[in-house]
Formats: structure tokens, C-alpha cells, sequence
């Protein structure tokens, strides 16, 4: 299934109005459409696991920065059906997880390896069912994975809730949550670095050089986003190797989890949802490594396509699924003032009919006056100067905010700075090796910043809805992740 239609402004733009007065749930991201958006509409596809799928999504995008919002209501009617199937069925998620990989293992074999040669022997006309296919492989990469949103960002309340009638001290119930949710395996972040490291210790010029090389064919993809690959070089590398260091992975977690559940004597429910937060965070480092492959094959031809009909990538990246036609990407002589018009701000609305998907683009004042709209969902938060989240990783630092919401703003990041984002992801690694302590306003207790902190042993607080509408560059707060609680001393 794609998305078939683009709906004019005329025919639709009642309907996103009407959409956006639903409840939504909004994530902020690095990234682009044509990246994006096959990945978020794999949402549209888990009938045959769940008999059930999410309905719509609104897209916002101004340049590389972008906002997805889910809508709350597909969020818990999804996640009640995952609940029900997970007691109903205990093999429930690794069956869910092989069909996951059957599906993009037959994507990835409808696709051709690329090179630079190849590719620019193809005619137009052949490069354009490489393009879908690349669209398709996206689309498959997210999959059946895209359930992982529904369960675990309303799911991570509900185990804390469910904690608390066993652990009363607020300190104990967040080291209590930041160990049970933690995963047992490496993310494949971890094993980067513990491969980098072991680079480190090369003296040999020549044997480094070969196995910087053997690094970059195997993490080739490791710095993609959702706004176009981003490749490593020889020197970077060398540079990176100068300040590597990889905390000892915790070989003893298992063990100190099924000890905290004796213990405490904890229900088969909740049990139960701390096994499937467990399994479904190891599944999302999975997904986001097959994305992040998945966005290399899809830069790749449009680096092609931009060579021959000489419009930037940055904005060909704004092209979306139904416009992957000779005629709209090398014969449309408006092509490119479209792109540029999306570019400088877009609003999506992208639903699912049941037979059809639709998507609605709305740019200029109509993008203007959503925007604005949507801006009326965040309060007025000047006069806070304490806020709250979900502890995922436990510690207490003091240190300088930098707000990260591009590739720029997380170079800006020093040594023992405080990370604040709408939610972390891979790219955002170098800034946080250097940080602190990382503070987001989204995501459970499976997502990114999670996950690295617990690896990094470093305080982090998740899903404060609010940290990067109060804090600023260069404000100075204490990160008491023991308690959940970020407080602005000046």
C-alpha cells in the first residue's frame, strides 16, 4: 500500500482544520518528507497484526526541522490492543518481530545495489521505479515496528503508576524503573563504539587504516537522519578515535532485574508490560538501524536525480511518494518553485480511508496559519522554574542548557552541557557523549535518549512535554533524575 493521492487545497484544507482540533501528540525531528514520511504511513499497515491501524498523521516541516503528531486516540486504541494481545498470546511480539523481517527482507530484494557508474547509465525512465522501490524499502524499514510508538509512549505512565504501589520513596521508584526498563542487550550505538575503541589501540598505521575502512563499510550509515545521509570520512574518524571512551556494559542487569521482581513481588501484569518495553526496545534499535540504511538507498538516487535535472537535494527531498513520475521530476517546469515554496514551510495531513491514502500539502499562509495554530497548544511558560518527566536514567549534574532542534545547533554542544531536545536519535550521539546530562520533552521508556543514557550512566528525564519551550541556551539547571525534576537555578 501507498500513498495514492494528493489532495488540492481546495478539495481538503476543511479537513486538516477539522483534523487539527483532535488531541495530538507531537515529536520533533530532523527531517524531511520524502525521508519521513514512508516510514510513519508503515502505521497504516499493522492489520495483519494487530486487526487495527493508526488513521492519520499531521506532518509540519520548515527546512530540515520537522514535527510529526500522532493522534492520542490512535495512540491508546492501539496500545489497549497490544496489551490485550500480549496477554492473550506471550510469543505474541517475537512473532510480530519475524514477520517484521519477512517483510523487509522481500524489500530489500526487490532492490538493486547503486553505484555512481550504474546509476547514470540508467534512463529516466528506469530510474523512477528505483525511486519507489526506495520509497517501498522506507516503508518496510518502519514496518511492523511502528507499533513500538503506540505501546511505549502511553504505556511508560502506566508502569510507573503500577511501580508505585510497590515502591513508595520517589528516589527508589525511579532507580527501581530506570533498572527494569532498561535493555539486557548492546544498541548498536554501544557496538560502534566498543569497535572504535578497539581501532584506538592499533598502533600499526597501516592495520588502522584498514580497519577505519572495514568501520566505515559497516557503519556507513550511522550518521543518516531523516533529512539525507551524512558520510563519515577516513578523518573524522581518526578524530573521533582521540576522544573514544565506552562505559562497561552492566553484565550483571539481568540478574539485578529478576532480583528487584522477587523482591517486590511485582504482579504478572506488570511484569508482563516491563517484558514487552524490554523486547520492544531492542526491536526499535533494530528499526531505526534499518531506517537509517534504508535513507542512504534513497539519498543515493536522489543525488542522481538532482544531478540531471539540477534541482538542490535539499529540496528534492521534498517531493513526496505520488509525485515519483518522469514528468513531474524532469519535464515539470514548476517543479522546482514547489519544492522551494514546501521547503520554507509545509504542513501534511496524511490519513487512511480504509481503502485509500490520502495526503493533503498546505504551504504558504494556509502552512502559516496552521503553524500558528498549532503553536496554541504550547502554554505560556515563562514563569516556570521547575518542571517534572519520567527519570530514565538516574543521577543528579548541574550544568549549561543547550537546546538542540538541528544538525548545527548539536555542534554547539561542550563538554558537561545539558542536552535538551524535543527527542534524541542517533545523529545527536557526538553531542551527547560530551554532555552531561540530556533532558526531552517526548518519549518513553524505550526511546533513544533512554537508551544511551542508561548505556552512558548518565541522568536523563524524558516526556516533560515542556523543556524546549522553558529552557534556553545557556540557562543553568540542576538534572535531579533521582526524582524526575529539572530545576532552573538562574
Amino acid at each position: 500500500m501507498t500513498t495514492k493521492n494528493i489532495l488540492t487545497p481546495e478539495q481538503s484544507k476543511d479537513k486538516v482544520f477539522r483534523a487539527m482540533k483532535l488531541k495530538w501528540y507531537a515529536q520533533g525531528f530532523i527531517g524531511t518528507p520524502l525521508l519521513l514520511i514512508p516510514t510513519a504511513t508503515s502505521g497504516f499497515d499493522l492489520d495483519p497484526i494487530l486487526q487495527d491501524h493508526y488513521h492519520h498523521y499531521i506532518y509540519e516541516y520548515c527546512e530540515e526541522y520537522g514535527r510529526m503528531y500522532y493522534s492520542v486516540e490512535d495512540l491508546n486504541r492501539l496500545a489497549q490492543k497490544i496489551i490485550v494481545l500480549l496477554r492473550d498470546n506471550k510469543q505474541f511480539l517475537p512473532e510480530a518481530q519475524k514477520k517484521y523481517q519477512k517483510e523487509l527482507a522481500w524489500a530489500r530484494e526487490q532492490i538493486i545495489p547503486l553505484s555512481n557508474p550504474l546509476l547514470s547509465s540508467y534512463t529516466e525512465n528506469e530510474l523512477i521505479p528505483l525511486l519507489q522501490k526506495g520509497q517501498e524499502l522506507l516503508r518496510a524499514s518502519a514496518g511492523f515496528a511502528h507499533m513500538i510508538e503506540a505501546f511505549s509512549l502511553t504505556t511508560d505512565v502506566i508502569i510507573k503508576d503500577k511501580l508505585s504501589k510497590y515502591v513508595c520513596d520517589p528516589k527508589q521508584l525511579n532507580e527501581y524503573l530506570s533498572i527494569l526498563s532498561a535493555p539486557t542487550t548492546k544498541s548498536f550505538l554501544n557496538e560502534r563504539e566498543r569497535n572504535l575503541l578497539n581501532i584506538s589501540l592499533i598502533k600499526n598505521k597501516k592495520e588502522r587504516k584498514q580497519l577505519i575502512n572495514e568501520h566505515l563499510e559497516q557503519f556507513f550509515w550511522i550518521r543518516n537522519t531523516y533529512a539525507g545521509r551524512v558520510q563519515i570520512t577516513p578523518k573524522e574518524i581518526e578524530e573521533e578515535l582521540k576522544t573514544i571512551s565506552v562505559q562497561d556494559y552492566d553484565s550483571n542487569l539481568k540478574h539485578k532485574k529478576e532480583e528487584i521482581i522477587k523482591s517486590l513481588k511485582l504482579d504478572a501484569e506488570l511484569v508482563m508490560l516491563l517484558s514487552a518495553s524490554e523486547f520492544m526496545t531492542d526491536w526499535q534499535d533494530e528499526r531505526k538501524k534499518n531506517i537509517l540504511i534504508a535513507i542512504d538507498y534513497m539519498d543515493q538516487l536522489l543525488e542522481e536525480v538532482s544531478r540531471r535535472n539540477k534541482i538542490d537535494i535539499a529540496f528534492l527531498r521534498y517531493l513526496t511518494t505520488p509525485e515519483m513520475d518522469v514528468g513531474f521530476l524532469f519535464k515539470n517546469i514548476d517543479t522546482k518553485s514547489i519544492l522551494t515554496q514546501r521547503r520554507k514551510g509545509m504542513i501534511c495531513y496524511n490519513y487512511f480511508d480504509g481503502k485509500d491514502e490520502d495526503l493533503i500539502i498546505l504551504t504558504g499562509d494556509d502552512f502559516l496559519k496552521i503553524h500558528k495554530y498549532m503553536g496554541t497548544f504550547e502554554k505560556e511558560q515563562k514563569q516556570i522554574r521547575e518542571f517534572n518527566g519520567l527519570s530514565a536514567s538516574t543521577g543528579t549534574v548541574v550544568g549549561k542548557v543547550k537546546v538542540c532542534k538541528s544538525l548545527q545547533d548539536i555542534n554547539k554542544v561542550q563538554e558537561g552541557d545539558i542536552l535538551v531536545a524535543s527527542m534524541t536519535r542517533p545523529e545527536y550521539l557526538p553531542a551527547m557523549k560530551k554532555a552531561a546530562a540530556f533532558i526531552t520533552d517526548e518519549g518513553g521508556i524505550t526511546c533513544h535518549a533512554a537508551i544511551i543514557a542508561r548505556e552512558m550512566k548518565k541522568p536523563c528525564i524524558i516526556g516533560t512535554k515542556i523543556a524546549t519551550q522553558v529552557l534556553k541556551d545557556g540557562d543553568m539547571v540542576e538534572v535531579k533524575a533521582d526524582h524526575g525534576l529539572v530545576i532552573i537555578l538562574k
